[in-house]
């Protein structure tokens, strides 16, 4: 869990919709131009040339998967493409602003933190020069500097974390969440997340390729601290979520979006466009462009249902407080404006704690049997448990469910 539901809670469903992806695809042209910009340390043509890039990647990201997926999801991983983006541009020539701009994305995908990890590449040798050196008071400041550029970026999530748990420095995800992969499970991950038609995965490697390409091609090479970082981001993400016992395809995306954004800065240092021409024209007609392809593309899909059609088909959760589920969680969240609960995603204690102060608390809750892969009999002991008065009913869309009464 990340503070994003929160933040969405302030905007009305269909705004959100129609406002979000052109949101994403004008911050993924724009943040990383302009903190190109103000750092002073990039060369006017390469700024036009990252521009022209990114203009490419915005359409890719309206019109191909796995970008236009997760943007037409209206979550948080879209939310942080350019964030990530824009640190892997930076990481070389301002590395501060990519260790805060990763952080600001920890807001919305806590493990991102993760990739923080392999800029001791980048940061080892100014840090060592100050203790070469002996000054200690400088080599003392480097620390705190850069824990400063982690923890006062985070600073939204642990008043999220304190609001919801008492705790600051609390993990949001469920148990489920959190827990690690046993027995077979790691072989079942290693095929997962290297399956050969995985989208990330194919990401990951085009980046990692793209880079190799570019650095033999060219005189300027990468330096040995900057190979560091650069082959530590997949190991390590990818090895973390080896361990991890549940299995979501997205879930090595942060990697792949910094080496995404490394590769691009790259193309901009080394193919450096000299048209100014290009730079006062270029950002408001790709981005026109762009709006309207994804206009065309999402909203004319017949996948799509609109608001109406999804009111009337999750109308008959509207009337409860609290929905218990698995994937319809999340979306009577959004049709509703209820509370949506994965059903599955903890422990048996913790759900009957949850059940109980939400009856005590007056929550009308609803569990929806035929979209959890717990049993019957399982949730019947768990109530039974719990001492609470419930009923079995037949939802018209959603099939056998229980009320909490």
């Amino acid at each position: 869990m990340d503070i994003f539901p929160w933040i969405l809670g302030f905007f009305s469903t269909d705004l959100r919709q129609k406002v979000f992806p052109a949101f994403i695809m004008l911050f993924t042209l724009l943040i990383p131009v302009l903190l190109m910009k103000w750092s002073n340390k990039f060369k006017p043509e390469e700024i036009y040339t990252t521009m022209i890039v990114l203009s490419v990647f915005a359409v890719v990201i309206s019109l191909a998967p796995p970008f236009h997926i997760e943007v037409g999801r209206i979550n948080s991983l879209a939310l942080t493409f350019f964030l990530l983006i824009t640190a892997g541009i930076l990481h070389q020539r301002n590395t501060a602003w990519s260790i805060v701009l990763i952080a600001i994305s920890a807001n919305f995908r806590l493990v991102n933190l993760l990739t923080l990890l392999p800029f001791i590449f980048v940061l080892w040798n100014p840090f060592i020069n100050h203790v070469k050196a002996k000054d200690w008071k400088s080599a003392l400041l480097f620390i705190f500097k850069h824990l400063a550029l982690v923890f006062i970026p985070l600073i939204p999530y642990m008043l999220y974390a304190y609001q919801l748990l008492g705790n600051p420095f609390s993990v949001t995800y469920s148990t489920i969440d959190t827990a690690f992969a046993q027995g077979n499970e790691f072989i079942q991950n290693l095929f997962f997340y290297f399956d050969p038609t995985e989208a990330w995965f194919h990401i990951h490697l085009i980046s990692l390729v793209g880079i190799i390409i570019l650095n033999r091609v060219f005189k300027e090479k990468l330096t040995p601290a900057q190979w560091g970082l650069i082959i530590t981001l997949p190991i390590l993400n990818y090895a973390f979520f080896m361990t991890h016992k549940v299995q979501i395809n997205y879930y090595p995306y942060g990697s792949g979006m910094l080496l995404l954004g490394i590769l691009i800065g790259m193309l901009a240092q080394r193919f450096s466009y000299k048209g100014k021409f290009i730079g006062l024209i270029a950002l408001p007609s790709i981005l026109a462009l762009v709006l309207f392809i994804d206009g065309v593309n999402r909203f004319s899909s017949k996948d799509h249902i609109s608001w109406n059609e999804a009111l009337k088909q999750h109308g008959e959760l509207c009337e409860y407080d609290v929905v218990w589920s698995d994937i319809y969680s999340g979306t009577t969240e959004y049709v509703c404006g209820n509370y949506g609960f994965v059903m599955h995603a903890g422990s048996v204690k913790s759900r009957i704690i949850a059940w109980q102060y939400l009856h005590n608390h007056q929550y009308k809750q609803v569990l929806l049997l035929e979209d959890t892969p717990l049993p019957l009999n399982q949730l019947e002991k768990e109530l039974e448990l719990s001492k609470l008065n419930y009923k079995l009913i037949t939802l018209k869309e959603f099939g056998n469910a229980v009320v909490i009464e």
